[in-house]
């Protein structure tokens, strides 16, 4: 056993993240080994993975071709700098992953996170409209219970209450469109909610209010993951990407979870036909094994940036590890385990078989709503009065007691599974979530 597969006698020195400490601390959920659909926890039980780990284990866990590629990486080369060098597993990346991305978007930019991936399609779309001559074009349009990571710029353009209160002056120039989840009208929707289309229009009154010339880009996640899993209405994206046509305004989709395979094609651009002028993707880009991210834009935004002298630097941003050679081969090893194995089209073809198993748990005590797309799913719980977000995270300790890994936000249990889950593996996590539900108070 290696030196540090025991738990540390005193825990007290990491600040876990998105974590409640104490809770944790008092009594730890330690998980120690992965392999396919399964972790193992410290005290030798198998884990059934029903997050992905946190929505980016796309692939499941331990792949022989990912951890092949990233040990024989390292022996080779383990560190190139980013800045006025280069090294070719970085190209032959972008190469691999321009295969698969919408038409007219063949231009990557490596971060090492959503996070960051966010705030650099963030800075693009506000230098692309200044190299354009549209220099008073500097304001970002977001939405409520959006998530776009948690640096200044994603907690600005985001609409989650707790990710936001407690930070100060946020950037200023940022506006909200409202959220989509009408639970009165939509509840337990199998697949895009007939109702809020009209929400989209909402767009235009913040146009009206600001004036067009001031407005950069509007950002959105296809379907919003961390705030619960809400899903776009029928025509909702459609309209946002016509608005953003008709007015100059850049339109980026935020695919950090639903990117590689979620919704059973390769970006949920594709689902839902809805091309954009700018994609952030990270979690699945490596299957979740090194930190990764990548910004990827209209062959237009990348050809402006390329108009000034041969020696001048066209973008004043980057970081240290972008293009990572490690990451750069975890990367294209996973993309490569993508194709093989044909998730994709696994994906697509359990999504029906998923959609019938979540539903199957509308009438246990406290479900008010299920929701689900691809292979993502919710299931919202009457909050408990004066102490909201009780019952659901009761849920989740229950269930890693019986063996599953899921994930709460608020009152809403989230689900997305690993690609290679099977639909007897799908009628255990559910089955799992059920007697959990039957438990609660």
């Amino acid at each position: 056993m290696s030196t540090y597969s025991a738990i540390p006698n005193d825990l007290e020195a990491f600040w876990m993240p998105f974590t409640a400490n104490q809770q944790f601390k008092s009594n730890p959920r330690m998980l120690v080994s992965a392999e396919n659909m399964h972790y193992k926890s410290q005290d030798g039980r198998d884990i059934l993975d029903g997050t992905a780990g946190l929505w980016c284990v796309n692939a499941g866990h331990k792949r022989e071709k990912i951890v092949s590629a990233i040990q024989a990486q390292v022996e080779e080369l383990d560190y190139a700098p980013a800045f006025q060098m280069g090294h070719p597993k970085a190209f032959a990346l972008a190469n691999k992953l321009v295969e698969i991305t919408p038409e007219d978007m063949n231009h990557v930019f490596f971060t090492n996170s959503g996070s960051e991936s966010v705030e650099t399609a963030l800075k693009i779309a506000i230098a692309y409209q200044r190299m354009r001559g549209e220099a008073s074009r500097t304001r970002l349009i977001g939405r409520e219970r959006g998530y776009h990571g948690v640096n200044f710029g994603g907690i600005s353009v985001g609409g989650i209450v707790n990710n936001r209160k407690m930070f100060g002056a946020l950037l200023s120039g940022v506006d909200h469109l409202p959220h989509t989840h009408l639970p009165d009208l939509n509840s337990f929707s199998k697949g895009q909610p007939e109702h809020g289309l009209e929400l989209a229009n909402d767009l235009e009154r913040i146009i009206k209010l600001h004036d067009a010339s001031t407005i950069a880009a509007v950002i959105v996640e296809p379907v919003s993951g961390s705030t619960g899993v809400l899903i776009p209405p029928v025509g909702y994206l459609e309209r946002l990407r016509a608005l953003c046509d008709h007015y100059g305004i850049l339109l980026i989709f935020d695919e950090v979870i639903t990117g590689f395979g979620r919704l059973g094609t390769p970006f949920a651009a594709d689902y839902f036909g809805v091309v954009p002028d700018i994609i952030c993707a990270a979690k699945g880009l490596t299957n979740g094994i090194i930190p990764m991210g990548a910004v990827i834009v209209k062959d237009e935004i990348y050809t402006q940036f390329m108009t000034g002298p041969k020696d001048t630097i066209e973008l004043f941003h980057g970081y240290t590890y972008s293009g990572n050679p490690v990451a750069a081969a975890a990367a294209i090893a996973t993309l490569e385990v993508y194709e093989e194995d044909d998730l994709f089209l696994r994906a697509s073809e359990l999504a029906a078989h998923w959609q019938e198993a979540l539903h199957s748990l509308a009438d246990h005590p406290f479900v008010i709503d299920i929701r689900n797309i691809g292979l993502i799913g919710a299931i919202e719980l009457e909050p408990i009065q004066e102490h909201p977000t009780k019952r659901a995270f009761s849920a989740f300790l229950r269930a890693f007691e019986r063996g599953c890994l899921i994930r709460t936000t608020g009152d809403i249990i989230a689900l997305s599974p690993p690609l290679i889950i099977n639909k007897a593996q799908i009628d255990e996590l559910v089955a799992c979530i059920g007697d959990v539900l039957s438990e609660l108070e």
